[in-house]
């Protein structure tokens, strides 16, 4: 890795996850700081989503080719969880709270804290098994290689399907319906369409290659879809 990767990756991670969640929180909902169950949750988010900065290459062609539309729509996505997350605390304190408050429960949010961390360790291993072929844009690389081991042996998305798992433990985590499931189906749609271009990408690179890797392995759950 060398400096400019370094500085890039720290400038992200402190404008990303420093400035603009605390910025969304200060604005939209400041007494979110004060549930220790939504906090947990939070720092659970930034610790995995700094994590897999650190690990998740920049890729060389990023210049070139700029932002898919694909990539397009995920960047809204992230642009959106934070603000997702202040209304989701909001809909849990005036309406959840006092009308479902079997949801507004520590079960729930231990529940929704543990889809976070299988979500979590899903992504990281997805990424660091990947190495350098995981950038955050659909090319493909210099000596492009299929990862078929490891992780990739039983799921060909693990990345997605960490960050759909992590999506919908949110909604456990903040104890809510309306808002969290929102964006949590956005960021199904968003992941799955993208998914779905991204073999349509390998198919034609790897060909015969890639189809029988599909014929083995399932998109997002093991053993099941």
């Amino acid at each position: 890795m060398n400096r400019v990767e370094i500085i890039r990756k720290v400038l992200f991670i402190l404008i990303w996850y420093f400035i603009l969640y605390n910025l969304v929180f200060f604005i939209l909902a400041p007494e979110i700081y004060q549930d220790t169950l939504d906090m947990i949750g939070v720092g659970m988010i930034f610790s995995i989503g700094i994590l897999d900065t650190i690990i998740r290459p920049f890729s060389e062609k990023e210049r070139e080719v700029g932002f898919d539309k694909y990539t397009g729509l995920l960047f809204i996505a992230f642009l959106m969880s934070p603000v997702i997350l202040a209304l989701s605390f909001h809909e849990n304190q005036l309406f959840i709270a006092k009308y479902i408050p079997l949801w507004n429960s520590l079960p729930v949010a231990l529940m929704g804290y543990l889809l976070l961390i299988i979500g979590g360790i899903f992504t990281i291993v997805g990424r660091w098994q990947i190495g350098k072929f995981g950038s955050g844009i659909l090319v493909i690389e210099k000596e492009h290689q299929l990862m078929k081991e490891g992780i990739y042996k039983f799921v060909r998305h693990p990345i997605y399907a960490g960050g759909i798992l992590g999506s919908f433990g949110s909604i456990l985590i903040f104890r809510c319906l309306f808002f969290g499931s929102f964006g949590f189906l956005y960021n199904f749609f968003v992941l799955y369409v993208r998914l779905k271009q991204e073999e349509v990408i390998l198919v034609e690179e790897f060909g015969e290659d890639y189809l029988n890797y599909m014929k083995t392995t399932k998109r997002l759950i093991p053993f099941l879809f």
